[in-house]
């Protein structure tokens, strides 16, 4: 895939983790999306919120302070319901998978998530 367009391709990456954030956009780029990190999810919340359509997936770590991934992504799909998320966690247990499915978190990836799986994630669940 070469460049692409931000209202095909963009991903929206959420994670407290500064250094995985930054790697994960890199990543993206380099795979030849368009990605934007925020390391505090209340930011990504108002970002989205300003512009909902411009983005085509969501990935959020789920243990954050402030508010969970699956939080977070209830929030999104109030404001756009099929926006595909993937939740990542370095702890997921049946409570939180149950809830996912629930919500329609597309896909679970365990923390630290390789990121050739990570560019396997955003192909098969990208809205394009």
């Amino acid at each position: 895939m070469s460049e692409a367009q931000p209202a095909a391709g963009k991903v929206l990456y959420v994670d407290d983790e500064e250094a995985l954030a930054g790697l994960a956009v890199r990543v993206l780029e380099r795979a030849g999306y368009a990605a934007e990190t925020y390391t505090a999810p209340e930011a990504a919340l108002t970002a989205f919120s300003a512009d909902p359509g411009a983005y085509a997936l969501v990935m959020t770590d789920h243990n954050m302070p402030g508010m969970s991934g699956l939080d977070l992504a209830i929030k999104l799909h109030e404001i756009r319901s099929e926006v595909p998320v993937l939740l990542f966690s370095g702890y997921v247990n049946d409570e939180i998978r149950a809830q996912a499915v629930v919500l329609g978190i597309k896909a679970i990836l365990d923390k630290p998530t390789p990121m050739t799986e990570l560019v396997a994630a955003v192909r098969t669940h990208i809205l394009t």
